[in-house]
């Protein structure tokens, strides 16, 4: 028998050690084929030569929409990977009942382009009216998770009508009277006015500016708690000018006084305050411990100095003309620091990348800037978007915005004019809003894509649910005011 020859079984050992070699070869050949295909490696059939395509991913909301390179219309819909050579192209996205969304674009032999938040708007909007309000509301705010939404009834300091966008019915989101306490506010006559600082990341409080004949007053507000709400300046027994959260803590705040340029720490259940900084003329902080600030720099009154401090460690960032204004922006994106210094007196805003990294590492060298953004006068706004990848400055109708996935920059003038000197918001992380002509606009961070939407009060925020499928807006119908539902899907992408 074959096991018992000595021949044969050496023979058949060889045989099996040459398969397992073989199969083993197959697996790691295809393993590589798969591997190379993924990034986007192919062989020219003619010439056997051996090439590198650009990998471009397409998605978009509502998904399953068409997509055409070209002109020309691909197998798959969105949701979808491509290979495509080097070369310039054009990309168009459609689906039936939606306006097409349309770039153009370049690839490079091993780039990676990702197109994945182009969204479609319906060719027909439909709007139905959810409130009737009557006169114009003074204050609408939104929680950062697009959750609530409050309005603020005309006539009233401390009632709000609140609607839970989550919680829907026939499409309408669901809504409860908010009453706060009268004397969470000082008692005044005349005109008040509540205006939004921001919100804490509960979704739960809101900081407030109380202003009023006697003054102005901070007051943290508890939509789900109203009996919790807490006046900062009587907590304290201090008049702040401004006052922001610190860490976006409800209870931890900076308070700034712009006599002295103080800034100090707050905790508002311990009611104890501590000093932080003098002579600053603007901060902007992030987190628990990191304040961007700036300076006069003394016995040099023509210069401005920008610091920041993390905790005990404070660096210099740069010296810049002296300027009424020093916008200032600072947040993480992917990872890494992103950090935006503009300059009125130059018309330039400065973005660094990781400068506290660079500046642990040296002495007496300031770091470089990673783009310059130029703008044709002072800046009326220098923001992130909301994922904080785009950092935009914006002078009137012209915008300057830094890509720091990318790291590209791009400027543009929109043709559509601003109502009323409204500043543009972001409307998400690719797109921006502004009202123009008393209608929404949107457009892409490039400035493409423009596309009207619906009337809005400009001096009141439109804003979106957390799918983004549907628009909420003020508007008047004469002089009746309406809060407005807008359907962004078709029923059946609901």
């Amino acid at each position: 028998m074959e096991f018992l020859d000595p021949s044969k079984k050496r023979s058949r050992s060889i045989r099996l050690t040459i398969g397992h070699m073989l199969m083993a070869a197959v697996v790691v050949i295809g393993t590589y084929i798969l591997v190379s295909q993924a990034y986007g490696f192919d062989v020219n059939t003619k010439t056997g030569q051996v090439f590198q395509n650009g990998l471009v991913y397409i998605d978009s909301a509502p998904d399953g929409a068409k997509i055409l390179i070209n002109g020309v219309e691909q197998k798959n819909k969105t949701n979808h990977r491509l290979a495509l050579p080097a070369g310039q192209y054009s990309l168009e996205v459609a689906k039936d009942g939606y306006r097409p969304w349309k770039r153009n674009f370049e690839v490079e032999g091993g780039q990676v382009e990702r197109f994945t938040y182009p969204m479609l708007f319906p060719q027909e909007l439909q709007t139905n009216s959810l409130l009737t309000i009557g006169e114009r509301p003074r204050l609408v705010m939104q929680s950062p998770d697009r959750r609530w939404v409050l309005i603020q009834k005309p006539g009233s300091l401390t009632a709000f009508t609140q609607y839970d966008l989550n919680n829907l019915k026939d499409k309408r989101p669901q809504s409860q009277g908010v009453v706060f306490p009268r004397n969470v506010f000082s008692q005044s006559t005349g005109v008040q006015r509540l205006e939004l600082v921001e919100w804490s990341t509960d979704n739960k409080n809101i900081l407030v500016k109380h202003t009023f004949k006697g003054g102005v007053e901070y007051v943290v507000l508890n939509r789900d708690k109203p009996e919790e709400s807490v006046n900062v300046n009587l907590q304290l027994g201090i008049n702040p000018t401004r006052v922001v959260l610190r860490d976006k803590k409800p209870d931890k705040l900076y308070l700034y006084f712009s006599k002295t340029g103080r800034i100090l720490t707050a905790d508002l259940k311990k009611k104890t305050t501590e000093p932080v900084l003098t002579n600053v003329i603007n901060f902007k902080s992030h987190g628990a411990d990191v304040i961007l600030y700036a300076q006069k720099v003394p016995g040099s009154p023509k210069i401005i100095r920008t610091f920041i401090k993390e905790k005990d460690k404070t660096y210099i960032l740069r010296d810049s003309p002296t300027s009424a204004k020093v916008p200032l922006e600072i947040a993480q994106y992917d990872g890494q620091w992103y950090v935006a210094v503009g300059s009125d007196a130059e018309q330039k805003t400065y973005i660094y990348k990781d400068p506290t990294d660079f500046l642990r590492r040296t002495t007496g060298q300031k770091p470089v800037p990673v783009m310059v953004l130029k703008s044709t006068g002072p800046a009326n706004t220098l923001s992130f978007s909301q994922n904080t990848r785009f950092i935009m400055v914006n002078n009137g109708q012209h915008f300057s915005v830094y890509d720091a996935e990318n790291e590209k920059g791009y400027r543009y003038n929109l043709n559509e004019k601003f109502d009323e000197k409204i500043k543009p918001v972001w409307m998400d992380g690719h797109r921006l809003l502004v009202h123009s002509g008393g209608q929404v606009v949107v457009f892409d961070y490039d400035g493409t894509n423009v596309q009207e939407l619906v009337a809005s009060d400009p001096r009141l925020p439109a804003v979106f649910n957390r799918d983004y499928t549907f628009l909420y807006t003020v508007s008047p119908n004469s002089k009746t005011y309406y809060f407005n539902q807008t359907q962004l899907r078709l029923d059946e992408d609901l």
